[in-house]
């Protein structure tokens, strides 16, 4: 289960599946990608670092691997997703807190 609260953090239960549909207002394009990076804090090495593209939809669909599902522990970790532009400019879209916990 995966929820997002007001503050942005976001909480997600161990093992399950994660699919999440991102929309973006503004100049996009179908060159464009969105990157979503996990981390214990924002100076350590990702657990997690994706790149999604653009889908036929004019959306970005995020979901985790099995290895992106086993990079995570139970605990309290920092994302980021950032919106990669073709012509090379990155612009974070949104940052929180990521919790991942045993159950509901």
């Amino acid at each position: 289960m995966i929820t997002i609260l007001e503050d942005k953090t976001i909480t997600y239960t161990k093992d399950d599946s994660f699919e999440m549909t991102v929309e973006l207002d503004g100049d996009i394009n179908a060159e464009d990608r969105l990157k979503l990076v996990i981390a214990k804090d924002e100076t350590s090495i990702p657990r997690i670092e994706n790149t999604y593209p653009l889908n036929e939809y004019g959306a970005f669909y995020m979901s985790f691997s099995n290895e992106d599902k086993k990079a995570l522990d139970v605990g309290d970790y920092k994302y980021k997703v950032v919106l990669m532009k073709a012509d090379g400019r990155v612009i974070t879209q949104q940052s929180g807190d990521f919790i991942v916990k045993w159950g509901e």
